[in-house]
């Protein structure tokens, strides 16, 4: 059995919060809706620029990940690469998966890479750095509180339900 198949995106995200956030002010959310598609980690440095960390396990679920799109209102097609690309999601784009599941010929211009290996502290690599794709800070900090105070009122429901 590989790695890959062991490794799963929660021990991932559990560990990359850690690496992210350590000796740093940064603002990193899991599983944060940021438009309509989820950042497995949704990441505000001291710049303001939101870094997104897209966790794959399997090479499947990697190239399933460029197919990703929805059709508005009006029959227009947007695809969720394409609107990284052209700068219209986030400032830096990363793919984090287990090391040696891709190469980093396989990642997009727009796309950094990030190896992870389980073994090895401090757990992460950097196999390829992700472009700068365009400047505009995250202003809708309001709406990040917002979602957050949401996620932790729901959080507390659960558990009190839990509890009675």
């Amino acid at each position: 059995m590989s790695m890959s198949e062991l490794v799963t995106s929660d021990e991932i995200s559990r560990r990359l919060t850690l690496w992210i956030n350590s000796g740093t002010y940064d603002i990193v959310i899991p599983n944060y809706f940021f438009g309509r598609y989820e950042a497995d980690l949704f990441r505000v440095n001291q710049s303001d620029y939101f870094i997104e960390y897209e966790i794959k396990v399997s090479k499947a679920d990697f190239k399933k990940d460029f197919e990703k799109g929805f059709t508005n209102w009006k029959k227009e097609t947007y695809n969720k690469h394409e609107a990284i690309r052209d700068g219209k999601r986030c400032n830096r784009f990363y793919f984090v998966v287990p090391n040696g599941l891709i190469d980093k010929s396989e990642v997009p211009r727009h796309a950094g890479l990030i190896f992870y290996h389980r073994d090895i502290p401090p757990y992460f690599s950097i196999a390829k750095n992700a472009p700068l794709l365009h400047k505009q800070p995250v202003k809708d900090f309001r709406d990040i509180a917002r979602k957050l105070t949401d996620r932790n009122h729901n959080l507390r429901a659960r558990l009190n339900r839990k509890i009675s």
